[in-house]
């Protein structure tokens, strides 16, 4: 009766399971799932403006992208660099912003400028 009992319990678990996502990549602690990779394939696409490409050789671009900002990050959060003060951290935020500005008055200085 037992027996019977965790059998039908050990079925009923695999019928109701379902994947809710998959692992594509494992950095260091970090996880990085599939939907993160499409994600970030959707995102790039919308900023470059183009059509959704998630053939083989994107997904592998996006997975490589993410792994370096995994590892770029445990570096940042592992390497004792101090956070800047809140006055610094303004006056950088506001260079920010007066380049962009900048780009969007005239993109195509801004274009040689990234290259």
């Amino acid at each position: 009766m037992g027996q019977n009992t965790l059998l039908l319990a050990f079925a009923s678990a695999l019928y109701s399971s379902t994947v809710v996502d998959r692992i594509a990549v494992i950095v260091g602690k970090h996880v990085i799932k599939s939907s993160d990779i499409y994600r970030d394939l959707r995102v790039i696409e919308f900023l470059n403006r183009e059509q959704p490409n998630f053939g083989s050789d994107a997904k592998h671009k996006s997975a490589e992208r993410l792994i370096d900002q995994a590892i770029i990050g445990d570096e940042i959060a592992n390497g004792g660099y101090t956070r800047l003060a809140g006055a610094d951290a303004a006056a950088m935020l506001k260079h920010i912003r007066s380049q962009e500005t900048t780009c969007l008055k005239s993109p195509t200085n801004c274009q040689a400028r990234r290259n």
